[in-house]
């Protein structure tokens, strides 16, 4: 895997190019006239070995999630190169080199997808507990660690925790049969 030194923060709109040793921004990577529109940039996971940067949408505004899932840029131009339906509330993104694939956690959905990175076909799909969140991948690759938060309520109210809930962490092994 290349060594960049860069790091990439996502906006609303836009991903910022950052030098890590110099703490100055490079350049602002625009990610405009997408398809679907790109509702709100929740997170992302950069691949600098093809070029890419991968977005996942979290549509606030409208839970239903019509516009939710991942959208790929070229790290170059912005030029948006694909975009996957996972499902709704696109939470998370990690990207695994070892089998080229991304995984994508669907907070409102209550899924994980797994997506080939060359063809950007959802391969698989998990159902969660509740809400999935944020993710880890091991240092081998072989296994990922998916947060799942119990504290909100399905009417997805923030000042209403459910007492006694408890947040879980989900392992998956992704080694090949």
């Amino acid at each position: 895997m290349k060594k960049t030194q860069k790091i990439y923060v996502g906006g609303r709109d836009y991903v910022n190019e950052i030098d890590a040793k110099k703490q100055q921004v490079l350049r602002t990577i625009a990610l405009k006239n997408t398809q679907p529109r790109l509702p709100s940039a929740q997170n992302l996971a950069v691949d600098a070995d093809s070029g890419r940067v991968f977005v996942v949408a979290f549509d606030h505004d409208d839970r239903s999630g019509p516009r939710d899932g991942l959208y790929i840029f070229d790290l170059r131009d912005g030029r948006q190169l694909g975009y996957v339906r996972t499902g709704a509330g696109a939470n998370a993104v990690r990207y695994n080199p070892k089998y080229n694939e991304l995984y994508v956690t669907n907070f409102t959905s209550g899924t994980l997808s797994v997506v080939d990175a060359t063809t950007y076909a959802v391969t698989r799909e998990f159902r969660t507990p509740v809400y999935p969140n944020q993710m880890v991948l091991s240092a081998d690759g072989d296994t990922l660690y998916v947060g799942i938060k119990e504290g909100f309520n399905r009417d997805w109210d923030p000042d209403v925790f459910v007492e006694g809930a408890k947040e879980r962490i989900l392992r998956i092994d992704l080694r090949k049969s």
